[in-house]
């Protein structure tokens, strides 16, 4: 598996708060370079560190490991939001899952199979579409049980068939 979980340590004059809700970041990887989630203080990981969320990131190496699987990537990330959960038995909750891009698309498949290791999941340019026209030419949620709420988050309650 080419991919990593690191904790981030704050600067000397940020205290974290280790009964706060620990936050995680997700690296995308679909075409990006590493890093592009950023560790500025204006970035997903410094809000949550200047609020004193204990604040950890899931990274990747640039080469994918031979043979590696979105499967395999759910997995060690799974693993990863266990390894978080156990260091934080106090936090307020569950960590917050913060997806960027493509990792959003991935976040979801995880939460979907394992829901218990997510507190909120907060979504960055993920490239997931619950709206948009399936082949019989009407909005795929329109069919399925538990998708009404979220599209009527969506459209102020009105559907959007087409």
């Amino acid at each position: 598996m080419n991919y990593v979980l690191v904790q981030i340590v704050p600067q000397q004059n940020v205290k974290i708060d280790e009964r706060k809700r620990p936050f995680v970041i997700v690296d995308p990887r679909a075409g990006h370079g590493p890093g592009i989630g950023g560790f500025k203080a204006q970035s997903e990981v410094g809000v949550a560190i200047n609020a004193g969320h204990p604040c950890y990131f899931i990274g990747f190496l640039p080469e994918p490991m031979p043979g590696q699987t979105i499967e395999d990537i759910a997995r060690a990330e799974g693993t990863f939001l266990e390894h978080v959960i156990s260091r934080h038995p106090e936090a307020e909750g569950k960590p917050a899952v913060v997806g960027n891009c493509q990792a959003g698309w991935a976040v979801m498949l995880l939460a979907a199979a394992r829901p218990e290791l997510f507190g909120p999941i907060i979504l960055a340019g993920s490239p997931l579409s619950y709206w948009g026209p399936a082949s019989t030419g009407k909005t795929p949620c329109a069919t399925r049980p538990g998708c009404w709420g979220y599209l009527a988050d969506r459209t102020d309650g009105r559907s959007r068939q087409r």
